[in-house]
């Protein structure tokens, strides 16, 4: 490749001889200065003074216990189980309970059985998914009360209807 050829491709003059030496040589200093900024090696031996002869027993350090990570405990589940009622109706729901899971059947003011279904507590909040006695799916949406006496919110099936209820623990 000619000078002239060179220059057109670099912009500037080829770098042949003296030139290619001086970049290697740049780039190894570069390195080495590099190098030079790396910190030092920790030396973990304990000092002469301190390791056994030959003649002495080594002393083995006791070991420790390794701590395990403190994770809280699970709250318990909010115990829904036993029998609610709605008032104004005079209806009743009996809830079967195990773990955050629970099994509902309802009945109205004559006892006779109106809905069936299963539900989840979730912290304060309840979910019920039914079936009535027309069968009509539908859902109901509570939120439990501090005390745990009383649970309000709202239901509804596919037909639209829709409604508030507050259960109150018998």
């Amino acid at each position: 490749m000619s000078d002239a050829e060179g220059k057109s491709r670099l912009g500037c003059g080829t770098l042949t001889g003296w030139g290619t030496f001086l970049a290697g040589l740049a780039a190894v200093i570069g390195i080495v200065i590099n190098l030079n900024d790396a910190p030092a090696p920790v030396n973990n031996s304990p000092p002469a003074s301190e390791v056994p002869s030959s003649s002495e027993e080594p002393v083995i350090p006791a070991s420790q216990p390794a701590e395990e990570p403190v994770t809280p405990a699970p709250e318990a589940p909010v115990n829904l189980a036993g029998t609610w009622s709605f008032a104004p109706y005079g209806y009743s729901l009996v809830s079967n309970q195990v773990g955050n899971t629970f099994n509902i059947q309802s009945f109205n003011h004559l006892n006779a059985p109106i809905s069936t279904g299963t539900g989840r507590v979730e912290a304060q909040q309840v979910f019920i998914d039914y079936v009535a006695f027309d069968g009509s799916p539908g859902q109901v949406v509570l939120q439990l009360s501090e005390n745990g006496q009383q649970m309000s919110g709202t239901w509804g099936d596919i037909w639209g209807r829709s409604g508030y209820v507050t259960l109150t623990r018998q």
